[in-house]
């Protein structure tokens, strides 16, 4: 490689974060099929919190719970995605929306 042509790559500037795309991510949150998968995942002492605030009516707190671990499993999802099939994150998105349809 030339210096010039080295000097120019080493000058490259890395690839900017590509712009997730908000609406999408809200609608895979919003799909039944994440929110199911998302209770299948959850462990013994999330279920044990979760009947705990159902039982003092403390239905905010429940939903944070809900909200927290459905957003949490649903980035999973993304991340997961996104390394297995080398797409990036909107792509992602994009499958797992066409997964949940079907």
């Amino acid at each position: 490689m030339s210096r010039s042509a080295q000097r120019a790559y080493d000058d490259m500037s890395p690839p900017e974060r590509e712009e997730l795309d908000d609406v999408a991510l809200a609608a895979l949150q919003a799909s039944p099929v994440m929110l199911e998968e998302t209770f299948g995942d959850q462990l013994a002492p999330w279920f044990a919190k979760a009947a705990r605030l159902l039982d003092a009516g403390d239905d905010l707190a429940f939903a944070a719970l809900c909200r927290e671990a459905r957003n949490a499993y649903v980035k999973s999802s993304v991340e997961d995605v996104a390394e297995f099939e080398v797409c990036s994150a909107n792509e992602a998105i994009g499958k797992l929306l066409r997964r949940a349809a079907a």
